[in-house]
């Protein structure tokens, strides 16, 4: 009996401690681009979306912010991306499973990137 009761406080007395350590300022409350993706694509050109140099900002509980490069953190990325037709397409980001990232990329005629390129118009 005593060895039981014994267990049972080392075992609470465990508990408590594993849970004493824990850093409540942690807790994720929003994440954002810090620097966005890729937004302009040229239609027939381009087949898929470009994070290359996008970096995410998580922001904690505490107010400190922490850059993650992408796709860190990343659960899903959700488009309707028509890659051979021009035009403005939503695509949403999920992050941590809670937090969502909605931006716009824009699909351009090849012959009007090239205007805009060289700069006739």
């Amino acid at each position: 009996m005593i060895k039981k009761k014994l267990f049972i406080a080392l075992c609470l007395l465990f508990i408590s401690i594993m849970f004493s350590g824990c850093d409540r300022s942690i807790v994720v409350v929003d994440a954002e681009f810090g620097q966005f993706p890729r937004v302009v694509y040229i239609a027939g050109v381009d087949q898929e979306l470009d994070f290359s140099d996008a970096v995410v900002i998580r922001t904690l509980r505490n107010g400190r912010q922490l850059e993650d490069p992408f796709p860190l953190r990343v659960t899903a990325i959700e488009h309707d991306v028509d890659f051979n037709t021009p035009g403005v397409y939503k695509v949403e980001v999920e992050i941590l499973w809670d937090f969502h990232i909605t931006f716009f990329v824009q699909v351009i005629d090849e012959e009007i990137f090239n205007e805009l390129k060289s700069g006739v118009r």
